[in-house]
């Protein structure tokens, strides 16, 4: 096992304002054997990275542990004794980046007696976070190791932290980067609910491709290009001999545009779901962060753990029923909400209620980034599982249906 520590920098545990670091140093060492990396690095936040689940493997004997622990060695130095917390990352054979924390104390020891008139080391020592006590370097080493063993390191393979997010940024990621980048496909799947949406461009007019199945046979697909608009439903379905689309004209039946309005609204309040999802995440905690990919792309990954009840005692209703409902469909609800816009607090109330039983008592949500910044998917786990796709950034193209396929009602 070939263990190198690099990049080895840490805070005074207690001593520094939250999120920044107070102290640093740096080091390095390695030692030859078997193929693996570890790569120790500085924590920018101590509660923003957990150490992901990792599947069991089969693992070397504790023997095999013990010696290699025993053959390796970490030197660091540090400004002055106190408590220091680390973090460690690494990259597993499946390319899965694990990540821990751990507490080294320094204590201050003459070198040697040579050396006792010139300067002193800070010699390392290890602790658990939870219950802080002294403990031989060795065993730390011990620790990693055993970390490890969840699956063999590549070869010559190094891990980097992820970048630090707050909450607040991890929540209103996707929407800023949706508000300069909106040429992009996006795949939605919920509870038995599907949406697809192709979209070229922001302003009004822009191409788009929208197809969205909410099952009990209700679904369809509308195409908008600059020149026309095309409907179909339910999706794949014929609508004449050899016709699968209409060409959406001033001819088109009312009930038909009626039909396209309502598909249109509801598929688009949920694939911008993400904007509601946003109020509630930005009331979360965040739990864990890690660098993904093994040959593939690499992928930054975000999990924030959402108390429902308390973050539902603080949501901006208004806002919510905006995103999520703007246009009701009976006029009940539409009278409800409005209490809830005037500030009735008995509707408030039932709404919030509504709103924590749709969702459970918990929700966590996971969002993958490339390293360029560009969302790629993100998990709500709620009482149902809402997945978004991204993909096309900034290539995806509408197409009108073949001529041949479209049906035009005329006059």
């Amino acid at each position: 096992m070939a263990v190198s520590t690099s990049s080895l920098a840490a805070w005074r545990a207690g001593s520094s304002p939250a999120g920044r670091p107070a102290t640093a140093a740096t080091a390095t060492t390695s030692r030859s054997g078997p193929t693996g990396s570890v790569s120790v690095a500085s924590v920018v936040r101590p509660s923003a990275v957990t150490v992901p689940a990792a599947k069991a493997t089969p693992r070397p004997s504790p023997a095999t542990i013990a010696s290699a622990a025993t053959r390796t060695g970490l030197h660091a130095r540090f400004p002055r004794p106190g408590l220091y917390r680390l973090w460690a990352q690494f990259r597993d054979a499946r390319g899965r980046v694990l990540t821990t924390t751990f507490t080294l104390e320094a204590r201050q020891e003459t070198r040697t007696k040579r050396a006792q008139n010139d300067s002193q080391a800070l010699h390392v020592r290890t602790a658990p976070c939870s219950d802080v006590q002294s403990m031989h370097v060795r065993r730390l080493l011990l620790v990693i190791l055993l970390v490890i063993t969840a699956g063999l390191m590549t070869t010559g393979s190094t891990a980097t932290l992820p970048p630090g997010r707050s909450v607040a940024a991890i929540a209103t990621l996707v929407g800023d980067y949706l508000a300069t980048h909106p040429t992009v496909k996006r795949v939605l799947r919920s509870s038995g609910i599907s949406v697809t949406l192709i979209s070229c461009g922001a302003e009004t007019g822009s191409p788009t491709d929208l197809s969205a199945d909410f099952g009990h046979g209700f679904s369809g697909r509308l195409i908008r290009t600059r020149n026309a608009t095309y409907f179909q439903t339910p999706i794949g379905s014929e609508i004449a001999p050899g016709k699968y689309f209409d060409k959406v004209t001033d001819y088109y039946e009312p009930y038909s545009l009626l039909g396209i309005g309502t598909l249109a609204m509801m598929a688009t309040n949920l694939i911008d779901g993400h904007r509601a999802h946003a109020l509630l995440i930005n009331r979360g905690r965040l739990t864990a962060a890690s660098i993904e990919g093994g040959t593939g792309p690499h992928t930054i990954h975000y999990t924030v753990h959402i108390d429902v009840r308390r973050a539902v005692e603080r949501l901006n209703l208004p806002a919510y029923i905006a995103y999520t409902n703007p246009m009701p469909l009976d006029q009940r609800t539409e009278e409800e909400y409005a209490k809830v816009r005037a500030g009735d607090p008995a509707a408030q109330a039932r709404l919030r209620a509504r709103i924590a039983g749709d969702l459970g008592p918990s929700a966590d949500y996971e969002l993958w980034v490339d390293l360029s910044g560009r969302p790629v998917r993100y998990v709500l786990s709620a009482k149902t599982r809402t997945e978004m796709a991204f993909s096309d950034w900034g290539t995806c193209m509408v197409n009108a249906p073949p001529s041949e396929r479209v049906r035009e009602l005329k006059g």
